[in-house]
């Protein structure tokens, strides 16, 4: 079997969709929030990234790509998505409870229960060489599949 590797960076947000739930929580976050720039993220620009991974480390059938789907939290996955954040774990403890709590209530009654952040996952795939670089026609696993079949809802 042929060595694969695959590299991936969830984003908790999505340039180009809205986001409900970043709107009334967006004040509490403060400068804090995890926000995507304008500008297009390192992660996020596929070619570049496709680029260097073909000439910098090496492998080859390179591929690169941007999946884009909805997470739907009720207000206690809510918590347990930002309690591990580390824009709540660097506050002290009394403060990220506060927080939490803060962020339960807004997606039990501003948001009606149910939260649905659109996120955004970068995914790149390649295969190492073997043979000096002649793969001899042998292919990799699937694993890009597998892991956008984890992805999808």
């Amino acid at each position: 079997m042929q060595p694969t590797a695959a590299r991936w960076w969830t984003f908790f947000g999505d340039p180009g969709r809205h986001d409900p739930f970043h709107d009334p929580t967006k004040d509490l976050l403060g400068e804090t929030q995890v926000s995507i720039p304008s500008r297009e993220q390192f992660e996020l620009d596929v070619a570049e990234r496709r680029s260097d991974l073909a000439h910098r480390a090496g492998p080859i059938d390179v591929e690169g790509e941007l999946i884009r789907w909805t997470s739907r939290m009720d207000p206690g996955q809510v918590r347990g998505l930002y309690a591990s954040m580390i824009t709540v774990l660097r506050r002290p403890q009394p403060d990220q409870q506060r927080l939490l709590d803060a962020l339960v209530a807004i997606a039990a009654g501003e948001v009606g229960g149910v939260v649905e952040r659109p996120f955004i996952t970068a995914l790149y795939t390649a295969r190492h060489p073997v043979n000096g670089g002649r793969t001899g026609g042998q292919r990799g696993p699937p694993i890009r599949s597998h892991i956008r079949a984890r992805l999808r809802p």
